[in-house]
């Protein structure tokens, strides 16, 4: 890391921490991921996920990796910088008193779809979707980060039965099945979509059991219902909605058009199999009434 000057931490997880730097021989300010524990050989850095798969995902709505790192036993991942997170663009807004308007939402919904495509023509799912991890270029170019719980989707079922934050964590996930598909990343989608006309978090649960009811309280108990075998397991387990609730997404999102109402209710489908996929998200009516 000789090449790097050492700015400002930029965040920090389970994982590490990310940092500011600046790269004296490219005069050019990046980011680099520090990860915590210690690597004894570079066959053990290998199988960090990111290590396997953001080599392979050049695109311009994926961060960009520049250099991969192993020194004293560590592992770095210089990346380009962003400016700024979804997350924190959002917070600037609602401060700001400024709303994003429809063919601004399309526009950036556009970007975000277009990456987690990339992601999943590769053969792999990112399962942490969420504005946090959607990162905002200086172009103002949207770009997918984060890929640390990604999973390849040739391995085999039982996966992992925690991923994803949950208040953007699909319904399948919640109910923790272990086998789930890349209609977990098209559900995130659909959360994050929705937070673009609030600009906060729409399903904020406690817990697995609100999370749920936060989901049928605007998706509607009817759609839950539908979706067999997730009812079975909620019934299973003992969880009981204390009463039932119409859809009221429109309700909810009343600067939201027909056509964005259509879409989301197409990625926020209870059941997995019924969601929309990846590849027909673009194909939609709402994008194609976009603007130039």
């Amino acid at each position: 890391m000789e090449d790097y000057q050492f700015v400002t931490k930029i965040g920090s997880g389970a994982f590490g921490s990310v940092y500011k730097i600046y790269d004296q021989k490219k005069k050019k300010y990046r980011a680099v991921k520090k990860f915590k524990r210690r690597f004894v050989t570079v066959e053990e850095c290998q199988e960090e996920i990111e290590v396997e798969v953001l080599p392979k995902l050049k695109h311009p709505n994926i961060v960009g990796l520049q250099k991969i790192i192993y020194q004293d036993e560590l592992l770095y991942l210089v990346m380009e910088l962003a400016q700024t997170d979804l997350a924190r663009y959002f917070s600037q807004l609602r401060k700001d008193n400024v709303i994003l308007m429809e063919d601004q939402i399309k526009k950036m919904m556009k970007q975000i779809v277009t990456g987690v495509l990339a992601i999943h023509e590769k053969g792999y799912m990112h399962r942490d979707l969420k504005p946090e991890n959607i990162l905002l270029s200086d172009d103002n170019t949207l770009k997918i980060g984060d890929l640390g719980t990604a999973k390849k989707l040739s391995e085999q079922f039982p996966f992992t039965n925690y991923v994803s934050t949950r208040w953007y964590r699909a319904p399948e996930c919640v109910i923790n099945s272990t086998k789930y598909s890349p209609a977990v990343d098209v559900f995130a989608l659909g959360c994050i979509m929705a937070e673009m006309y609030t600009l906060k978090p729409v399903f904020c649960g406690s817990c697995a059991k609100d999370q749920l009811k936060k989901y049928c309280t605007i998706l509607g108990t009817q759609n839950f219902e539908n979706w067999e075998e997730g009812a079975a397991v909620v019934k299973e387990k003992g969880f009981i909605l204390d009463k039932y609730y119409p859809e009221c997404l429109s309700e909810t999102l009343k600067s939201a058009s027909l056509t964005a109402l259509d879409l989301l209710r197409s990625l926020l489908q209870f059941d997995p199999s019924k969601r929309i996929k990846i590849s027909e998200i673009l194909q939609h009516d709402f994008f194609s009434q976009e603007k130039n």
